[in-house]
């Protein structure tokens, strides 16, 4: 899989002149002005898309150098944006301490769990067809999640059917009573939620927020209705219209290269160092030289079999971000191209579960004006404490790229606090 459409050759059509002895010179001259001409705009078709450029430095880049400076983090990428104009984009302090390699615009992350949304946004592309509903059973797409019972696995006697089979919006909104197990095999998508509907429910399905492996489902259901790998679909139907271009389920080395590396909090708790994970398989012939050296051994599985979780594979750079949060800030449109009905967004970024949590699909909801958020924004973090913001009533989008592995806790917080604080500040009247 590429992360950009192939570009298919340039032809030129040349009318057939009557050529004579005393024309050719001429002929031939232009023939080749304008075989040149061809070659060049092939060079030009063939470029990649410039991303965008970092802004200068300003009130964002101050208010999170100290978080850097503080040995709290070993960098970040903060950009701030309304529905169709970047306001900044401001790389600050190290994609890897080790080299002082800067970050820079271009900087890739693994955005981990925010990837829930981009699945989300996918299977309801098949909703906008009329090819699946939110509320239907997830068996029946799945016949192995027939007969599924509630109750805990080593203590029979609990086991008991649910009130209702789970739905695929129950899924969507981590209320199916599914936890966050981990039986993946790493082969197949389909494989993988087929198992999901073996394992007993935790707790009655609606009843409970329960973070889990849900959407998975969703993507697994896109598999059997396209006919498409996950991945392939979510390229088509989202990545390439949104013109997402480095957006991907599996980094080239290209896109490795431009990695921040992830660091962890140091055993002595002074400061924080590089992970360095897999040394003796960083040259592991089936991935990009340097990927295991962040990432678990499943990565070699994920790219030998075409395979990434819906819960968490994507990799992106916060232009490709924006971009996402852009088109739900646009009801569904970019760049005047329909990607999702405005009643798909409403859907996922709506409250879904009131009285329960406050969740829409694959986005976590905001209720009621808050200290920094306005009532109908929504968010949502990646494991590595990458996180996207849109607050509707404002009219911004707010992306906050980083790789740390620890669970910063309330630093985490008052990271997140004092980025979106000062984007509101600067920005909160821009439209």
């Amino acid at each position: 899989m590429t992360n950009h459409p192939h570009h298919q050759a340039s032809k030129c059509a040349f009318a057939k002149p009557a050529i004579t002895f005393a024309t050719y010179p001429y002929f031939f001259h232009s023939f080749l002005v304008l075989a040149l001409l061809c070659v060049v705009a092939e060079n030009i078709l063939a470029a990649p898309a410039q991303g965008l450029k970092a802004t200068p430095p300003s009130e964002i880049t101050a208010a999170l150098q100290p978080f850097v400076d503080g040995h709290v983090i070993a960098g970040c990428v903060a950009l701030v944006a309304t529905k169709d104009k970047l306001l900044c984009l401001e790389p600050v302090g190290y994609a890897n301490i080790d080299t002082k390699k800067p970050m820079k615009a271009d900087t890739l992350f693994w955005i981990a769990s925010m990837t829930k949304a981009h699945s989300c946004a996918a299977f309801m592309t098949l909703v906008d067809e009329g090819k699946v509903k939110v509320d239907d059973p997830v068996e029946k797409y799945f016949s192995e999640f027939k007969g599924q019972q509630v109750g805990d696995a080593k203590d029979p006697a609990s086991l008991h059917a649910p009130s209702h089979p789970i739905t695929i919006k129950e899924c969507m909104t981590h209320t199916a009573g599914l936890g966050d197990f981990n039986v993946r095999k790493w082969k197949s998508l389909k494989e993988d939620v087929a198992a999901y509907g073996k394992v007993p429910l935790k707790t009655e399905p609606g009843t409970k927020y329960q973070y889990s492996v849900g959407i998975d489902i969703a993507g697994g259901i896109i598999e059997l209705l396209t006919g498409m790998s996950y991945p392939e679909y979510v390229q088509k139907r989202l990545l390439d219209p949104l013109g997402m271009k480095d957006a991907t389920f599996f980094p080239n080395q290209e896109q490795v290269d431009r990695l921040a590396i992830t660091v962890k909090v140091k055993a002595d708790k002074t400061g924080i160092e590089n992970i360095n994970l897999n040394l003796d398989h960083q040259r592991d012939p089936r991935v990009p030289n340097g990927i295991l050296r962040q990432y678990n051994m499943d990565m070699i599985l994920e790219y030998m079999n075409h395979y990434s979780s819906p819960s968490g594979g994507l990799f992106a750079t916060a232009e490709d971000v924006m971009k996402f949060c852009q088109m739900l800030l646009n009801d569904g449109e970019y760049n005047g191209k329909r990607i999702l009905s405005a009643n798909a967004v409403k859907q996922m970024t709506s409250n879904e579960i009131k009285g329960i949590g406050t969740y829409g699909f694959g986005l976590n909801t905001v209720d009621a004006d808050g200290k920094i958020f306005s009532a109908g924004s929504y968010n949502h973090r990646g494991a590595r404490s990458t996180m996207m913001w849109v607050d509707k009533k404002r009219q911004l989008v707010m992306v906050l790229l980083l790789q740390a592995s620890d669970d910063l806790g309330e630093k985490e917080k008052n990271l997140y606090d004092t980025f979106t604080t000062a984007a509101i500040k600067k920005y909160g009247t821009v439209h």
